[in-house]
């Protein structure tokens, strides 16, 4: 009896875990920043994705990492992301304005130690039941903003 339990958890958790996913996909920064949840930004933290120009610095403050999961589940995969990115960049502002900065800037997106190369896009990686977006950027004093 006891082997049999044992057998059938085996079966059930390798069956299980042939569902499970980790995929990861890009999507458009501009929609994420569109997206239903983009009103949470902080509009006096203004953010500057890599390679963006933005005014010139007078203070760098430190460079800091968001790691954020939403969850994937019963929701389309880019909701889901725009969702994660936009909470992970939320991290981001509200470090930088911790910390004594004004802006983010230089943001990045990067995933298992691969950044995007792609201009205006992020990386997000999706579960069953979470998906998630790690983003870098730089909190620093900005001249004007």
């Amino acid at each position: 009896m006891k082997q049999t339990i044992a057998s059938i958890a085996l079966l059930l958790l390798c069956a299980s875990s042939a569902y499970a996913r980790n995929d990861t996909v890009e999507y458009d920064i501009a929609a994420a920043l569109v997206a239903e949840h983009h009103e949470n930004l902080l509009s006096d933290v203004p953010i500057f994705m890599k390679e963006q120009s933005h005014p010139s610095v007078t203070k760098t403050i430190g460079s800091f990492t968001a790691n954020r999961p939403a969850r994937s589940a019963m929701t389309s995969d880019e909701s889901a992301c725009h969702r994660a990115f936009l909470s992970a960049i939320i991290s981001l502002q509200t470090r930088a304005k911790s910390e004594g900065g004004n802006a983010v800037i230089d943001i990045g997106s990067n995933t298992n130690d691969a950044a995007v190369t792609r201009a205006g896009k992020y990386r997000c990686v999706v579960g069953n039941i979470v998906a998630r977006v790690n983003l870098s950027g730089l909190a620093v004093q900005l001249a004007e903003h």
